[in-house]
C-alpha cells in the first residue's frame, strides 16, 4: 500500500468522486437509506409519547435501532459503490448476499461506532469528531475484509494511524454539509406543522446518509487500494 500523496487530495477526492457518484446512481443508494433510516423513525413517533419528548428507554431503543440499520444499509451501499468503481455488474441480490455473509460484524461496528460517536458529540464536539474520523472505515473493513467489529474498529484507527487522515477529513467534509443543511433547514420550517418537519428531517437524514456511505466506501479503497 503505498502512501497518500496529501491530506488535500485525499479529501478533495473523496467528496468530489461521492458526488459524482451520487449524480448516476444516486436513486439507489438515496432508496436503500430511506428504508433502513423508516423502522427508527417509526419507533421513536409511535412510542415516543403524545407529543412531549420521549422517555430515555425509547431514545436509547431508537438509537440503537438507527446505528445498527445503518450499519447495514451503509454496508449495502458500500458493496454497490465499491462495486461500480471497480467496473463490475452490480445487481442486488449479490450486494445483498455479501452484506449477509458479514451482517453480525456490520451491525456490532455500527452499534458500537454510533455510541462512541455520539458520545463524544455530547461530551464536547471535538472528541465526537476525532472518534467520527478515525472509526469511520470499520464498516467498509468488516464487510470486505470480513473482519469481526472489534477487528474493523481496530483496522479503521490502524488506518488512520499511517497516514489515511485525509480521507476521514473528506468523510468529515460530507458530515459538516450535511449538518449545517440539517440546520439551515430546521430554521427554515421553524413554523411549519410537525408532520412537514418530520418528513422534509427524514429525506435529509436519507440523502446524507447516502452521501456520506458512499465518500465512507471510497475513503476505504482509497487507503487501502481496493475497489471490490
Amino acid at each position: 500500500m503505498s502512501a497518500p500523496v496529501s491530506a488535500g487530495n485525499d479529501s478533495l477526492f473523496v467528496i468530489r468522486r461521492s458526488l459524482e457518484l451520487l449524480a448516476r446512481h444516486g436513486a439507489a443508494f438515496l432508496a436503500i437509506f430511506a428504508v433502513f433510516h423508516l423502522p427508527p423513525l417509526a419507533f421513536g413517533m409511535v412510542l415516543g409519547g403524545d407529543g412531549d419528548s420521549p422517555s430515555t428507554s425509547v431514545a436509547l431503543i431508537a438509537s440503537v435501532l438507527s446505528w445498527s440499520l445503518g450499519g447495514v444499509a451503509s454496508a449495502l451501499v458500500t458493496v454497490m459503490a465499491l462495486g461500480i468503481e471497480a467496473g463490475k455488474p452490480v445487481t442486488l441480490p449479490n450486494v445483498v448476499r455479501q452484506v449477509r455473509i458479514h451482517v453480525g460484524p456490520v451491525l456490532g461496528v455500527g452499534v458500537i461506532a454510533g455510541a462512541a460517536i455520539s458520545f463524544g458529540l455530547m461530551l464536547m464536539v471535538i472528541p465526537g469528531l476525532i472518534a467520527l474520523a478515525f472509526l469511520c472505515l470499520a464498516t467498509p473493513v468488516a464487510v470486505m475484509e470480513g473482519r469481526s467489529a472489534p477487528e474493523s474498529i481496530q483496522r479503521s484507527v490502524e488506518l488512520m494511524k499511517q497516514g489515511w487522515q485525509g480521507v476521514g477529513l473528506g468523510v468529515l467534509g460530507v458530515t459538516f454539509i450535511g449538518a449545517i443543511a440539517g440546520q439551515l433547514l430546521l430554521t427554515a420550517l421553524e413554523d411549519a406543522n410537525g408532520a412537514l418537519i418530520g418528513t422534509s428531517l427524514y429525506a435529509a437524514s436519507s440523502f446524507f446518509g447516502a452521501w456520506t456511505a458512499v465518500a465512507t466506501a471510497l475513503a476505504f479503497s482509497r487507503a487501502t487500494g481496493r475497489a471490490s
